[in-house]
């Protein structure tokens, strides 16, 4: 087993990087797995680390003239040389298997993170701490999971996705919920109400923002007189049950 992505040479590290800075959708995909460690070398982890600063940072990948700009700024001139040839080698490097390296990429960041998970299990199993193998174990498993990201960027439209284009607010009438809501509900929005048994939801089986609903009134055979909410099962002298808003007076005869 490759015990580090040093192992596959410079060339394929030079067109990882190509397509870290390159690929805006493979770097968010690939940073939740990749750690600087797996590098070994320390040029490409100072780069790695970079990279992923300045997208916690911005939200972007940094190009190559910012990146020229972040090296300049390096006091010692033996690093500073080193990394402007890195940036030089990375730009210039030869793509054609470049999908070969995103695939042999993905998969070492797989098998590491598993690897690294059963280490940690190994040493939870000796104190018994079972439910923490567990956890760590399905943790390992979402993090591994990420195929299915390869073609999405979250980041993408992201300031239109979240913003505030409500319009025509229509207001509950409760005046701590349209506080809340910032006046209310908007035209199309579904208001879900959410909240323990016992916390105001509801007052007489009938929601407080609900439209009012009006009582169905039964008279009895006995000449008692009851109303019932219109989905109230109603017990008849036939012995059956029916909800009160289809109960019809032939119910009551036999």
């Amino acid at each position: 087993m490759v015990q580090s992505l040093k192992e596959y040479g410079t060339s394929f590290l030079e067109k990882l990087f190509k397509t870290l800075i390159e690929d805006r959708s493979f770097f968010i995909t690939i940073s939740s797995l990749l750690e600087p460690e797996y590098f070994v070398e320390t040029r490409y982890q100072f780069l790695y680390k970079i990279l992923f600063m300045h997208f916690e940072k911005y939200h972007t990948i940094p190009s190559y003239t910012t990146l020229d700009s972040i090296f300049a700024q390096i006091k010692d001139m033996g690093s500073k040389e080193t990394m402007f040839r890195l940036i030089i080698e990375i730009q210039t490097v030869e793509t054609s298997d470049i999908p070969w390296v995103k695939e042999e990429t993905i998969r070492f960041c797989r098998h590491q993170t598993l690897k690294n998970s059963i280490i940690a299990a190994t040493q939870k199993l000796k104190v018994h701490d079972y439910e923490g193998i567990e956890a760590d174990m399905m943790n390992a498993i979402k993090r591994i999971d990420v195929d299915h990201n390869l073609d999405h960027d979250y980041w993408d439209d992201f300031d239109d996705r979240v913003e505030n284009v409500r319009e025509g607010i229509v207001a509950t009438g409760l005046k701590s919920l349209d506080n809340a809501l910032h006046g209310g509900l908007g035209i199309g929005e579904l208001g879900v109400v959410i909240a323990p048994t016992g916390y105001g939801k509801c007052t007489a089986k009938n929601t407080k923002i609900d439209i009012k609903i009006e009582k169905i009134i039964i008279e009895f055979d006995d000449e008692q007189i009851k109303e019932f909410y219109p989905w109230e099962m109603i017990l008849l002298p036939n012995g059956l049950k029916k909800e009160a808003r289809f109960v019809e007076e032939k119910d009551f005869s036999f």
